[in-house]
């Protein structure tokens, strides 16, 4: 839909969407159970308003949301990381691979496979032509973006009577944050002289945070008793996190000069200046045992007791 809201106001919006329902289905289940469906929805809605024949705005508003189900894998082999896995192993060795049909893929029924994804972003550009032979440019502009997503990669399904996942080769929680802040600043002259210029400077500021949690509890390598469980005492769940913080600096300026109706020289010249922070770390807790495995690693590389502060 667009059209004019005022006078001085024009205005446009849309919107689509996209649904299914769910094409995939369990094989080797009590019951059969569902995945597969799409979800998602966006709209965009632009504004421009022009109160003066001298100062102009155009504004930008752009969001979607995915609730849609990620697709599961097909179970189609195993090769064992710890073959001498007394429970894990024999169980993933017999578990029937997926039959020959595309819809057909086992996930953990403990954790569904879903996403709750969604980003949002607004622009703002002002013009300003105090003369005939100016204009000043300001570009605003805001983005943030939401993934909180399961991801199944063992594609087996089998629960223990107390509730603990089996079979999972690897099972994804995947959760990331981005928001992103924009600004710029320039002024040019009139794109009709033979001598045209433009000044400017921009600033970006981008922040990121990321989340992951590889469980794989079910594994061979999860209650291996021998070289596995050794050196990783029994690992089944690995948190790893990220924190990353981005600021970009600019200015520049840029010269088209007509010397000629067929020739035109160009000069030019940027500086940019580029910060990065970052925090990155593979985490203990959550009851994986990754801060156990890596004290017992270094205690048998050096020897002795090994101290975390």
């Amino acid at each position: 839909m667009s059209g004019p809201v005022a006078d001085t106001l024009n205005a446009r919006f849309a919107f689509q969407t996209e649904q299914m329902g769910p094409w995939q289905h369990s094989y080797n289940t009590p019951t059969e159970q569902t995945s597969g469906s799409i979800s998602r929805s966006a709209a965009r809605l632009l504004l421009d308003w022009t109160p003066t024949d001298k100062l102009k705005f155009e504004f930008n508003a752009t969001g979607g949301v995915d609730r849609s189900e990620p697709i599961v894998p097909q179970l189609i082999g195993v090769s064992l990381q710890a073959p001498d896995s007394p429970v894990n192993g024999p169980f993933l060795l017999a578990y029937p691979h997926a039959p020959n049909d595309a819809d057909a893929a086992d996930y953990s029924l403990l954790n569904k496979p879903r996403s709750n994804n969604s980003q949002y972003q607004f622009s703002l550009r002002g013009d300003f032509t105090p003369g005939s032979d100016l204009t000043i440019t300001s570009i605003t502009s805001y983005v943030h973006y939401l993934r909180d997503e399961n991801v199944e990669f063992g594609g087996v399904s089998v629960n223990t009577a107390n509730a603990r996942n089996l079979g999972d080769e690897e099972l994804v929680l995947d959760f990331a944050q981005i928001n992103s802040i924009f600004q710029e600043l320039r002024v040019a002259n009139s794109t009709s002289d033979v001598l045209r210029w433009v000044a400017g400077t921009n600033f970006e500021h981008s922040s990121v945070h990321e989340f992951n949690l590889y469980d794989y509890a079910g594994s061979s390598e999860a209650d291996s008793p021998g070289v596995a469980a050794a050196l990783t005492r029994n690992l089944t769940n690995t948190p790893f996190y990220s924190d990353q913080l981005m600021k970009n600096y600019a200015v520049f300026g840029n010269i088209d000069w007509n010397v000629s109706t067929p020739v035109t020289v160009t000069g030019g010249v940027r500086l940019n200046k580029a910060d990065r922070h970052a925090k990155i770390c593979t985490q203990g807790g959550y009851g994986g045992g990754v801060d156990q495995a890596f004290d017992h690693l270094m205690s048998v590389l050096h020897g002795g007791a090994v101290y975390r502060h």
